[in-house]
């Protein structure tokens, strides 16, 4: 169970988006991006976090001033797989 897609706006995911990473970073200037996350298994339910704060899957997040960590968990009824986008705003 992986992601077979991840966008957070138009910021540039590092390293490209692979299913099989599960770590990335990202730079932005915005105050915010809509962030989609797409299993590989339609069953699956995404969360998306935001720190402590839940991000609608296709909503937008807001970003704070220096490095946010978004992380997007997979979870399917035998297992789970997390992964982690630091994003740094300027």
């Amino acid at each position: 169970m992986t992601l077979s897609g991840l966008e957070i706006g138009s910021l540039t995911l590092d390293p490209a988006f692979d299913g099989a990473v599960v770590e990335y970073t990202a730079e932005t200037t915005n105050d915010a991006d809509a962030v989609t996350a797409t299993a590989t298994d339609e069953n699956a339910e995404v969360a998306i976090m935001l720190g402590e704060t839940e991000i609608e899957n296709g909503g937008d997040v807001t970003w704070a001033a220096g490095e946010n960590a978004l992380t997007i968990t997979v979870t399917n009824e035998t297992a789970s797989k997390v992964y982690t986008v630091t994003v740094t705003k300027s």
